[in-house]
């Protein structure tokens, strides 16, 4: 439990850094953009780095809390239900640093946990 906590810590961490990172959107054009990222290749290096490594956290945290919703709806509870409000929350913190870059951010990690789910037992059955 202390683990996910842990992890998305790391998540909001790597997720303002990310926006941190790059440039802002909304004052430029593209081309201007395009340019800042070619004349400063390390924050750009960076960003995407800290863009890797939040996407496979968040998309590892988001399985963990899909599968604690399974659970729920077939009656066993468990500590990882606490997870999905500070979630939010640290994802609305996001948004309101930076919008655009944390919809990205966080459309981007939904898929990549929705892929990573499993849905087969060890049994090789099919739990839905």
């Amino acid at each position: 439990m202390l683990s996910q906590f842990f992890k998305l810590l790391l998540v909001f961490i790597t997720g303002y850094l990310y926006i941190g990172l790059l440039p802002d959107f909304s004052s430029n054009s593209l081309s201007d953009i395009i340019v800042e990222l070619v004349l400063s290749p390390i924050n750009f290096l960076a960003a995407s780095t800290a863009f890797i490594i939040g996407i496979v956290l968040q998309g590892n945290v988001l399985t963990i809390e899909i599968q604690s919703m399974i659970q729920l709806f077939k009656g066993d509870y468990t500590n990882n239900l606490i997870l999905i409000p500070v979630n939010i929350i640290l994802l609305g913190v996001l948004c309101y640093v930076g919008f655009y870059q944390a919809i990205v951010f966080i459309v981007t990690a939904s898929f990549y946990g929705m892929i990573s789910l499993d849905f087969r037992g060890r049994g090789g059955q099919n739990e839905l």
